[in-house]
């Protein structure tokens, strides 16, 4: 029992992380979508939704210069995505420790822990890729598919 409770945990924590990344992300995708500096956009924007926490930094820049008409969805910006992220931080963090736990259980190196940390890390980071490219290709809002 106690092998199961380690690995549920240890997958709890890896969702913790992976959950929040997506929805600030979404959050972001909502924000940046609909807000002033969305038409703006460059092609190395799906590039930046490789790391969803650089994309934030870069479109909350991008709210900055576009003035004060701009207030309002920078305020929301801020909060819903940061919010989202700040949650996938502390996810991050209780995965790491539940993993590191998970790998004394079964008495692996050091090099296998970071292994998996890394191997998980980017899965999580893939899997939120994937679908904000896929969802950067839809039709604007109003827009028929």
């Amino acid at each position: 029992m106690d092998t199961l409770a380690m690995w549920a945990g240890t997958i709890g924590a890896w969702l913790l992380f992976a959950g929040p990344l997506f929805q600030g992300s979404l959050e972001l995708w909502e924000v940046a979508r609909t807000g002033p500096a969305w038409p703006d956009r460059k092609r190395i924007d799906k590039a930046l939704w490789l790391v969803p926490p650089v994309m934030y930094f870069v479109q909350r820049a991008r709210f900055r210069r576009s003035g004060t008409a701009a207030a309002d969805v920078t305020s929301s910006f801020s909060n819903r995505a940061s919010g989202w992220f700040a949650v996938a931080i502390g996810g991050l963090l209780v995965a790491v420790k539940e993993t590191w736990e998970l790998a004394e259980r079964y008495e692996l190196s050091p090099v296998a822990y970071w292994s998996i940390v890394v191997v998980v890390l980017l899965v999580s980071q893939l899997n939120v890729t994937v679908r904000m490219l896929r969802l950067s290709r839809e039709p604007a809002a109003g827009g028929s598919s």
